[in-house]
């Protein structure tokens, strides 16, 4: 089902949110388009033809997105084995809610060890 790298959608609280992962274990995640009760995704005037756009205040419930992101992840990480994957928090606001996810990720693949460095870069590694 998955090859060494995934591009995945999800939907969460309107929003659609693309997941990549590349071929070298780069994970990463944002909102491309939709609308939640808080108000429309909008693209910043200074990075119009970015695709990613920033979703801090839309989504009623991150944690239960980072769930299905972890999941994605796993799915992955079980079927490939990679050496090491990682992901970066975009902002500095995002950093606890990343850390919340290598936390989770961390006690679903026991065979991998975790590190943070630097702060807000998350690397795991297979255990040998």
């Amino acid at each position: 089902m998955y090859k060494s790298g995934v591009k995945s959608m999800l939907l969460h609280d309107g929003l659609t949110y693309e997941v990549n992962i590349t071929d070298a274990g780069v994970v990463s995640f944002g909102a491309i388009h939709g609308a939640t009760k808080k108000g429309r995704l909008q693209k910043h005037l200074l990075y119009e033809d970015e695709p990613v756009m920033t979703d801090v205040n839309l989504t009623t419930n991150p944690l239960k997105l980072f769930k299905q992101v972890g999941q994605i992840v796993t799915d992955w990480v079980w079927k490939t084995k990679p050496h090491t994957f990682s992901f970066t928090s975009s902002t500095d606001r995002k950093i606890k809610v990343y850390r919340y996810l290598a936390m989770k990720l961390l006690k679903k693949l026991p065979g991998y060890t975790l590190t943070e460095y630097p702060v807000g870069t998350f690397r795991f590694y297979r255990k040998a």
